[in-house]
């Protein structure tokens, strides 16, 4: 099965932020150079090794992690928190970062349900021009869509957080993009977050500067030591 069905797989991200910038059109002509190059490399590779051309090159996936580390948006998503927000990370008590990062004069939560863990909070500014908040459902159907047919030939990995006011839409929504997607999730969006301590919070400019202000640089050198 496996040299019948070889597949690379290959991933992108970013693409909200980058539409909010450039346009949907320089997407699309991004979106299709680059999968044209991977098809190119696919067959020169697969010549060079002896085996069957991939049946699959290109896909979508949530990539929340690896997106953050870049600093951009993720996947097809648009960010949660938008250009200013709070991004939530939990710690045990009794990691050796967790005191570092108090230390440091970085706010913390303790969690009502673990005492041997805490919730540290960073202050971030994103270039992200847009919050998925400030986005409506249709208009994140639409960027799924475009890079289901530019870019991934695998299912694009994307869930739909929309307003309670706009649930009346999703049936007609889900008619116009027929044919379009090969799935796609809906998730009402919650006022406040669904419980206490989300990973993202939007913030304000002047709430982040004050947040920021508080914070010294830390010392990670515990991290690094035998």
């Amino acid at each position: 099965v496996m040299q019948r069905n070889r597949r690379i797989g290959l991933s992108a991200s970013g693409a909200a932020d980058f539409v909010d910038t450039h346009g949907m059109a320089e997407l699309r002509d991004m979106l299709d150079d680059g999968y044209k190059y991977v098809i190119k490399l696919d067959n020169k590779y697969s010549e060079w090794l002896c085996v069957r051309d991939s049946i699959r090159h290109t896909t979508m996936k949530p990539s929340g992690s690896i997106s953050i580390v870049a600093g951009s948006s993720p996947g097809t998503h648009w960010t949660p928190g938008g250009e200013y927000f709070i991004r939530r990370i939990t710690f045990s008590k009794n990691d050796p970062l967790f005191g570092r990062l108090k230390e440091a004069g970085y706010t913390h939560e303790d969690l009502e349900h673990d005492q041997n863990s805490a919730v540290i909070l960073f202050p971030i500014h994103s270039k992200s021009k847009r919050s998925s908040s400030h986005v409506p459902a249709w208009e994140k159907i639409h960027l799924a869509s475009e890079i289901q047919a530019w870019w991934s030939d695998n299912a694009v990995s994307c869930t739909v957080d929309f307003k309670p006011e706009e649930a009346k839409d999703i049936p007609t929504l889900l008619a116009m993009y027929d044919g379009k997607l090969k799935g796609i999730s809906f998730l009402p969006a919650i006022e406040g977050g669904a419980y206490k301590h989300m990973p993202y919070e939007e913030i304000d400019q002047q709430f982040f500067e004050v947040m920021s202000a508080a914070i010294t640089k830390a010392d990670f050198s515990v991290a690094y030591s035998d």
